[in-house]
């Protein structure tokens, strides 16, 4: 055993031997439990489970009074940190659901209720649910239904910690790249994100607003669509159906997300300063259609390729509202720095990159020649 004050850890363990020996005995006696799957089973969630009591009490300790969960970051030091800038409508969901699911990443979220749920999920759905760690994670999603988001959520987490020994912590929600770098902590961290072309980007936006608001106008995203454009879901619908154009206007004029904005680095978001910060912090770059190519490359081969398209499960009028949208109509809501920036791509060989087969070395060297 190493002496007091040195890190060491099981592959994917969290806890520092030098500052809490006896966690790190609980885990390790945990996950040799877990070594002999059912036949073990109920002593693994015994013991399993008065380790999670132990180490929900231990972060609440620690990050008392926190009303996000990026104070859980400083707790897991020995683990990488995964930088995801999510620019909305670049499939960004199938790459969260992927590092969860596939690549051993436990997930940060922001404190919006919606996304938290959708970590429980992702990371109750991260082991064989007839596995003993399988119905660790359900218990703890389900036996203190009861208690706070948070609490639920630090459960679920702590849980998912010791039943798939991560290796990489990750953040999830919209953040943009310039309030995701102040996180790195040196170039063994990742930062990563994927792209498409602006115009498809609004595109979807546009009928992902529309689609999401005819399925259920109860969604609060849906509520505030509604408030913005001043319509009720009557005058919404009558629109979308007799006035595609108009509509697709007036949604983009207040919701149109920039390729530029989410990938500046600081106040500058001109597409040159742009580049140059991409090129100075290595942000792996990935074209929509690529993303398995690249999460593969810089993960570990994937058992599994997470595909979320909203657009193949719509019917009726959002399937023709989809269908009909023009290029014409979407042109003028595209800012010229977003277009640059996406151009340059093009032209530097960062598009079409992953699916050629390029390894994380070369994309390296890819970066700082262009």
């Amino acid at each position: 055993m190493p002496p007091p004050g040195h890190s060491a850890r099981t592959p994917g363990s969290t806890v520092t031997i030098g500052a809490r020996p006896l966690a790190y005995c609980r885990k390790l006696l945990c996950r040799t439990f877990a070594l002999f799957g059912q036949f073990l089973a109920p002593l693994y969630l015994r013991t399993s489970r008065n380790f999670v009591r132990s180490e929900l009490k231990w972060i609440n300790k620690r990050t008392a009074g926190a009303t996000d969960f990026y104070t859980l970051m400083p707790l897991y030091t020995s683990l990488q940190r995964v930088l995801f800038i999510h620019i909305p409508k670049c499939g960004g969901t199938s790459i969260r659901k992927t590092l969860v699911q596939e690549c051993r990443c436990a997930p940060i979220p922001p404190s919006g209720a919606g996304v938290v749920n959708q970590s429980i999920e992702y990371m109750i759905s991260a082991v064989p649910p007839r596995s003993p760690q399988g119905q660790l994670l359900q218990s703890c999603a389900t036996q203190h239904t009861s208690e706070p988001l948070r609490q639920r959520f630090l459960r679920v987490f702590t849980a998912y910690d010791l039943a798939t020994s991560p290796e990489r912590v990750f953040l999830l929600g919209h953040k943009p790249a310039r309030e995701l770098v102040s996180y790195r902590r040196n170039s063994k961290d990742i930062m990563l994100t994927t792209v498409r072309s602006p115009i498809g980007m609004l595109k979807s936006m546009a009928a992902y607003r529309v689609s999401h608001t005819l399925k259920n106008t109860q969604r609060q995203d849906s509520i505030e669509l509604l408030e913005l454009l001043q319509l009720d879901i009557h005058a919404f619908t009558e629109l979308a159906r007799t006035q595609p154009e108009q509509l697709t206007g007036r949604i983009l004029e207040n919701q149109s997300p920039s390729l530029a904005a989410h990938l500046t680095l600081d106040s500058r978001t001109d597409h040159s300063s742009i580049w140059e910060g991409i090129q100075g912090e290595g942000i792996f770059i990935a074209h929509m259609s690529e993303q398995a190519h690249m999460l593969s490359e810089l993960f570990g081969q994937l058992s599994h390729q997470h595909r979320i398209n909203t657009s193949d499960n719509r019917q009726g009028l959002a399937a023709e509202f989809t269908a009909g949208i023009q290029d014409s109509w979407i042109e003028p809501f595209i800012d010229t720095d977003s277009r640059q920036l996406y151009q340059r791509l093009e032209s530097n060989g960062i598009i079409g990159f992953w699916k050629k087969g390029g390894t994380a070395s070369e994309y390296r060297d890819l970066l700082a020649s262009s």
